[in-house]
């Protein structure tokens, strides 16, 4: 007799025999009895073929009827056990996506997850509140750029750049009216990871950085305030000096007294001078006006070579300038040898004694690159990111001697920016720091 045994699910079909019911078997003893009566009876009977088939051919009937519906009972049972492990895992699903729901909508910050078609597919709250919508009108609050002033048009809005495909980081854009309440969002899109080959979109994230804004542009507008009231003084100074030094009654000891008060006084002014050029917003380019001409780039780079080389051998301190070649680029001569200057004086501010600063400038059909590099401490991945902040310095500058206000490398990104060219940091702890500045040949209104 075969056996018939449904098999759990996921569990793979073994070869299965089902057993004949004790109805089927009941039957067949019932049409065998019939027989053996009737031959009992009646010896002589003869029986023809289809007579003797036909009970055998309805137990097989019933028998295939009988597996068969065994069979289906099974696969009924196989189905209700699958469909109860789906509903528990949608049950799990939908728990899961509660929970994600939940943490989203607690954050403070935006989170928006667009398809690659460019649909919304998850958002929470905070994007309504932050990055889309005001809460009062329902209304969508216009947008501008970093300098709060500038509109930007709807189709160039972060969220419909993300949508569009774009990728970018930490753009700042101010949302509502100026004068008004108004929001600074950072708002950053990132190209999710592929799922076997396939787009899973974008995510946007927006973070409020209104308090954030707001000091730094208090603190530029006191800088600024302090600054212009220095400079009418310092002005002041300065023009008297010019005047007691063309006393020809002066000792020398007087005049060198008063020369020691002039540079010194001349060093302020300059100092002066750069904030007031950086007290503009940052991204708004360098504040003061450039006045481009042909220069020879080598010859600018060697004159400050030289005018660095006194206090650079007196701290033992080697310049190699063998890399210079001769290159001509249209550039501000006086802001281009101020950017020079800073890093010549950084390289040998912050090297040791005994070490070796190298200088170089090549160029080819298109840009000039001027390279300074020290075999001084260097500077830490961390620090790198913020080296060319407004008054940033550095922990190991901070604790040492070593004065400085934090301004010389933002002010020669600045200049650089306004140029059209590029500053750029190469550096590891312990092997010292590598500025490369590249700059366009021509300009391109010329």
């Amino acid at each position: 007799m075969a056996s018939f045994q449904a098999r759990p699910a996921g569990q793979a079909r073994s070869d299965v025999t089902y057993p004949c019911s004790r109805p089927v078997l009941v039957l067949i003893a019932g049409i065998c009895a019939v027989m053996l009566h009737q031959l009992s009876t009646d010896p002589l009977q003869r029986f023809s073929a289809s007579s003797l088939l036909l009970p055998f051919t309805l137990a097989a009937v019933a028998c295939i009827a009988h597996v068969t519906a065994r069979r289906a009972r099974a696969q009924r049972a196989l189905l209700e056990k699958q469909s109860s492990e789906l509903r528990r895992a949608v049950d799990r699903s939908r728990r899961q996506e509660d929970l994600v729901t939940e943490v989203l909508d607690a954050v403070d910050f935006g989170v928006t997850r667009i398809t690659s078609s460019g649909e919304l597919a998850v958002t929470n709250v905070a994007h309504a509140r932050l990055l889309d919508r005001d809460d009062a009108s329902g209304q969508e609050l216009p947008v501008f750029r970093g300098d709060g002033t500038t509109p930007i048009a709807d189709r160039d809005t972060p969220l419909a750049r993300a949508r569009a495909g774009e990728i970018f980081e930490g753009e700042l854009v101010w949302y509502g009216q100026p004068g008004e309440d108004r929001r600074a969002l950072s708002v950053t899109a990132r190209r999710l990871p592929a799922r076997e080959g396939v787009d899973a979109g974008t995510v946007v994230v927006s973070r409020d950085v209104t308090v954030e804004e707001q000091a730094r542009r208090e603190r530029e507008d006191f800088v600024a305030s302090v600054s212009h009231e220095l400079r009418t003084p310092l002005t002041s100074i300065l023009g008297y000096l010019d005047i007691v030094l063309e006393d020809p009654a002066l000792t020398t000891v007087t005049r060198e007294r008063l020369e020691v008060a002039q540079r010194n006084a001349s060093r302020l002014s300059e100092l002066v001078a750069d904030i007031l050029a950086l007290s503009t917003a940052p991204g708004e380019g360098f504040g003061v006006a450039l006045e481009f001409e042909a220069t020879d780039v080598s010859a600018l780079v060697r004159a400050a070579i030289e005018s660095i080389l006194p206090g650079a051998t007196e701290q033992g301190i080697r310049v190699d300038a063998s890399g210079v070649d001769e290159t001509t680029a249209v550039i501000d001569a006086r802001r281009m040898r101020q950017v020079v200057d800073n890093l010549l004086a950084n390289a040998v501010k912050y090297n040791s004694r005994g070490a070796t600063v190298t200088v170089s400038v090549t160029g080819d059909d298109r840009s000039v690159l001027i390279v300074v590099s020290d075999d001084g401490p260097g500077i830490s991945v961390g620090e790198q990111e913020r080296l060319f902040d407004r008054f940033f310095r550095g922990d190991a500058v901070r604790k040492s001697s070593t004065h400085g206000s934090g301004l010389g490398l933002a002010i020669s990104r600045d200049i650089v920016q306004a140029h059209g060219g590029e500053i750029s940091v190469r550096a590891a702890p312990g092997e010292g720091a590598a500025f490369l500045v590249r700059l366009p040949l021509h300009r391109d209104d010329t």
